[in-house]
């Protein structure tokens, strides 16, 4: 059993593989984020008139799909379109904590 837990150690500490011939490791770009400007309700397509979630104020959501005005966002489980103006790159201020108040 031990040389069992040796040999696994050995392997799980070992580099991975450098890619072969022509096989290059696939970038990935990072999804565009992008924050609610407030309370934003969404529809579930981009030009129908059926309620999607309501995103709120603040959250920092994925940009999935871009359609003229309309975006498609995600959040969670949460995916619906909303218009471009709804969302702000600048991210909300962090909240501001009561004073601590040490007992006397």
């Amino acid at each position: 059993m031990s040389l069992l837990a040796a040999l696994v150690s050995l392997a799980l500490g070992q580099s991975p593989l450098p890619p072969g011939p022509g096989m290059a490791p696939i970038p990935v770009a990072p999804a565009a984020s992008k924050w609610t400007a407030g309370e934003t309700p969404s529809t579930r397509f981009p030009d129908a008139s059926t309620a999607g979630p309501t995103f709120p104020a603040g959250a920092m959501v994925v940009l999935l799909v871009t359609e003229g005005d309309r975006v498609r966002i995600q959040k969670g489980d949460l995916v619906g379109w909303v218009s471009a103006s709804a969302l702000t790159d600048a991210a909300p201020p962090p909240p501001v904590l009561p004073p601590l108040e040490l007992p006397k």
